[in-house]
């Protein structure tokens, strides 16, 4: 199976390298992420290539058969112009992924980034909004209405629910940062939390053990939430593995 992603928005902290690290990557076997970046803003030590360099960018993206391409902000100008440069660049990736957030700025930004990849000639139907930092007590059309009032929702076709995609705020990777683990490590954690409460008396331990298994319990539910919204996406765009 060959099925390249680009993950991007013209706007920054729309929660893209979290999408492509734990939603996407954990999700669809063999995937590569290639991280387009001219320094790493997401707290890993990753590998990433700066956009400028077009031979390599499109060298690493080739030599993979499934690719999930993660734009940084510090990048996303030259890789978009690399795509209009490159005629029929677009071409080579199979949908793009934008990531937004209820902040205005970040939904116009989005829109911007839809409109550019639709006058470079990218289909509707390769077009998929996430709609991140989802409260799901306020419906989508008025969470992210700028959105929903504009063209692009009738080019993307968002009166159908199925398209519809979202990702709820969660508070777990604020908790984990301060723990000092990553998502991965806390979700995959199966040491007994309870029973080492129990097994100390030191107050300062029981509290850290404590708070590692709220992190826990909060990336375990989030783990459940990323699977659903996982198979959303890949129903929508017709992609079965």
């Amino acid at each position: 199976m060959y099925l390249k992603i680009a993950v991007m928005n013209n706007s920054g902290n729309v929660g893209k390298s979290m999408i492509c690290d734990n939603l996407l990557k954990q999700r669809i076997p063999n995937a590569k992420v290639i991280k387009i970046e001219t320094i790493n803003s997401d707290g890993t030590t990753d590998e990433t290539i700066s956009a400028k360099n077009i031979k390599q960018v499109f060298e690493e993206i080739d030599s993979n058969d499934i690719a999930i391409i993660d734009v940084g902000a510090s990048n996303i100008e030259s890789f978009s112009d690399n795509l209009r440069k490159l005629n029929g660049a677009h071409e080579d990736i199979d949908y793009f992924f934008i990531p937004t957030t209820p902040k205005p700025k970040q939904q116009t930004d989005t829109i911007n980034t839809i409109n550019e990849l639709q006058e470079l000639g990218v289909e509707d139907e390769q077009l998929k909004i996430i709609f991140n930092f989802f409260d799901d007590n306020i419906p989508p059309q008025s969470l992210y209405n700028q959105i929903f009032n504009h063209q692009i929702a009738k080019d993307l076709n968002l009166d159908n629910a199925d398209n519809i995609i979202t990702i709820t705020d969660n508070p777990c990777f604020d908790m984990i940062g301060e723990l000092g683990y990553t998502f991965s490590e806390i979700a995959n954690d199966e040491r007994d939390f309870k029973s080492l409460i129990r097994s100390t008396d030191d107050k300062e331990e029981r509290a850290h053990y404590s708070h590692l298994r709220s992190a826990q319990r909060l990336a375990k539910g989030f783990t459940k939430e990323l699977d659903i919204t996982f198979d959303k996406i890949m129903s929508s765009c017709n992609i079965k593995f």
